[in-house]
């Protein structure tokens, strides 16, 4: 109250801690349920072993039965050696049928072959049995021998028992589908399941009949392994993708083995209702030790919270309330904590005044539209950015940034992965120019700035992709007229030649007429004369073809059939083209009447068609085609034509490697 002593508050929250026992409870619950948890696990084990136990037992007793049936016949058979075969063949009879376990029982000789079986097997008489293990483990043993089991046609598990003699060696085939009896019954009570292995780990018996008839096997489970070597144990094992608790027992003179497992949940459920019922007790106290803290709480938390309204209200610069409310308690504390706050309000809002001076300034500088500034930590995440940023980035906005990683931003993210590498390496700035790429797939380049301070990385950007889109634009201007410069000394070159060409082709055309207007129609060199004159036209052809390419010979457009101008230029291609490319022609019947410079375009088709030689080194197909067709008028535009009308389309196609686009560009050129 006021005017009275303060309280100490460490008084207040020692004396509270003195009415909570909680620990000492908990410590004492561990213990209870450490030791509960050892003493059910021990009994579930306990029951898993016994069940175990039992089930071998019981196959045991099973199997036991079956030696001493056997061991009657081979008494039997021993008392009357003189006894006749049908006498033989009817007691094997009885035998067999008064146990329905048994599907064949068999006598052999010392030599292991098979003297009398039933029932009655013409195949099977006279067989020699000797070298199956199971007998000859028997006869050398002299005890009645188990041999491995085997799963019969109709899935069934069945297993050899041999009795040896001192003549006879009773064998008898058994069907073990007893074994599945004793299985069931073990599924229906409250322990889970029980699977019966042979003494190669091969399962004979489990409420899973498909395993049986598989002959699956579980030698490799390490409880099963150290059980077929005799050694007797429980463990939790993972069995068909469940936590089971396992025993396993074995049978004895089989050396078979029983797997008794059951679900962890089902096996400690008794553990877990105990565990539950301490869990509700030591709730139960913590429940009681919540409300007595409580309640202390709510007068300690009393003052607490005016400090708490006192220290807000100087956070946010305004008036300081009053200390509380009258009849409310007062902490010694506390109140030296107060005073200590309102010393410092007058220094904190001298500070904040000059820090918020110093921001004005920062956030002038961060937000210059001309450099982008960046803060994202060392695995990429963008912690802050200015509007320059987010312009170079191409985002609406700054806040649109934030959470993002700048990773993402990077044409190549090697790039930003070896700029922090340097950046962490050297310890300074790193300086480097990199590529950038918008959330719309435009390209950007930037001049980077990146420094380390701290846990992050302060990157400074400037958008370059200006300046670089114009250096790439002067370097390509630059490169186009050094080639037409080239272009330009080629035509030149090539108008030269062809000019002075020309005149020497006038020359041995001129003479060539002479001769041929001197000699005979029938002469016998009329023909050679005849084919300088074709020779020199066609030269004539293509130096007119070279004058034009340098620009010093016009076009001569004219009507023509362009299926005369394609087979003449066949017959030359057929030359160039070799054996391996297979030449076609596709021409139409009626004329194809168009007006072009006839040895222009047959200078194209010579250079389509050795272009395509090159591009099929291991042969191929060439095929030229021609057509009339109809256009419209957007399809003319689209190929440079002057409107709508009918055209003659020609086609030259082969089967070659393709083309690039820097490739088509000159694919009219040899």
């Amino acid at each position: 109250m006021i005017g009275s002593r303060p309280t100490p508050l460490s008084a207040w929250l020692t004396g509270s801690a003195l009415l909570i026992a909680l620990v000492p409870a908990l410590l004492l619950g561990g213990v209870a349920l450490r030791d509960l948890s050892a003493r059910e696990q021990e009994r579930a084990a306990e029951r898993s072993a016994q069940l175990a136990q039992a089930v071998a037992g019981e196959v045991g007793r099973i199997l036991q039965a079956q030696v001493i049936h056997l061991t009657e016949v081979s008494i039997e058979a021993e008392r009357h050696p003189e006894a006749s075969a049908a006498w033989l063949e009817e007691t094997l009879d009885v035998h067999v049928a008064a146990n329905p376990m048994l599907r064949a029982l068999l006598l052999t000789d010392r030599r292991g072959r098979v003297i009398h079986e039933r029932p009655a097997d013409p195949d099977l008489h006279g067989t020699d049995l000797s070298r199956q293990p199971w007998l000859e483990e028997a006869w050398s043993t002299g005890a009645p021998t188990w041999s491995a089991a085997t799963i019969s046609p109709t899935g069934r598990p069945v297993v050899t028992l041999v009795v040896p003699g001192a003549r006879w060696a009773v064998v008898g085939y058994l069907d073990l589908a007893a074994l599945s009896d004793i299985v069931d019954r073990i599924r229906g009570g409250p322990a889970g399941g029980a699977t019966v292995l042979d003494r190669d780990g091969a399962i004979l018996a489990d409420r899973d009949v498909a395993l049986v008839r598989q002959h699956a096997s579980l030698r490799e489970l390490p409880l099963v392994k150290r059980a077929l070597y005799g050694e007797e144990g429980t463990e939790v094992i993972s069995l068909r993708g469940e936590d089971r608790l396992a025993s396993v027992a074995t049978v004895p003179s089989t050396r078979w083995v029983v797997l008794v497992a059951e679900p962890v949940q089902a096996a400690f459920a008794k553990l877990e209702r105990s565990r539950l019922l301490l869990l509700l007790v030591l709730a139960g106290g913590l429940a009681a030790a919540g409300l007595t803290s409580a309640l202390l709480s709510r007068r300690i938390l009393r003052p607490v919270r005016a400090l708490g309204a006192r220290v807000r209200a100087l956070a946010a610069g305004e008036p300081l309330p009053a200390a509380g409310p009258a009849g409310a308690i007062r902490f010694r504390e506390l109140e030296q904590l107060t005073a200590g706050f309102e010393a410092m309000a007058q220094a904190v809002r001298g500070r904040q005044e000059a820090l918020e001076r110093s921001e004005a300034n920062l956030r002038h500088i961060v937000e210059t539209p001309l450099v982008g500034v960046l803060r994202t930590d060392l695995a990429s995440e963008i912690l802050f950015a200015n509007e320059a940023m987010a312009r170079i980035l191409g985002v609406p906005s700054a806040a649109a940034l934030a959470g993002r990683r700048m990773v993402d931003f990077y044409v190549d993210p090697e790039q930003r992965r070896q700029v922090v590498e340097d950046v962490l390496a050297s310890g300074q700035s790193v300086n480097r120019e990199v590529e950038l790429r918008t959330p719309a797939g435009e390209r950007r380049v930037g001049l980077l700035n990146v420094t380390q301070e701290g846990d992050a990385l302060v990157s400074l950007v400037a958008d370059i992709t200006a300046l670089k889109q114009s250096a790439a634009e002067r370097e390509r201007l630059e490169q186009q007229l050094e080639r037409a410069q080239r272009i330009e000394a080629v035509g030149r070159l090539a108008g030269g030649v062809a000019h002075d060409l020309n005149n020497v082709l006038t020359a041995i055309i001129g003479y060539a007429h002479m001769l041929a207007e001197a000699l005979p129609p029938e002469h016998e060199e009329r023909e050679s004369v005849d084919g300088i004159l074709e020779a020199a036209g066609r030269a004539t052809g293509m130096t007119r073809s070279l004058l034009t390419f340098s620009r010093k010979q016009p076009l001569q457009p004219r009507p023509v059939d362009l299926r005369d101008l394609v087979r003449g230029a066949a017959a030359l291609l057929r030359r160039l083209l070799g054996e391996d490319v297979e030449f076609v022609l596709d021409l139409p019947q009626e004329p194809l009447v168009a007006v072009v410079d006839p040895a222009r375009l047959e200078q194209v088709l010579v250079n389509l068609g050795t272009n395509a030689r090159d591009a099929m080194p291991g042969g191929g197909r060439l095929t030229v085609a021609a057509a009339h067709v109809e256009l419209q008028a957007g399809d003319a535009a689209r190929h440079g034509l002057g409107g709508a009308g009918a055209f003659v389309r020609l086609t030259v196609s082969d089967e070659g490697q393709g083309m690039t686009e820097e490739v088509q560009r000159q694919a009219f050129e040899p």
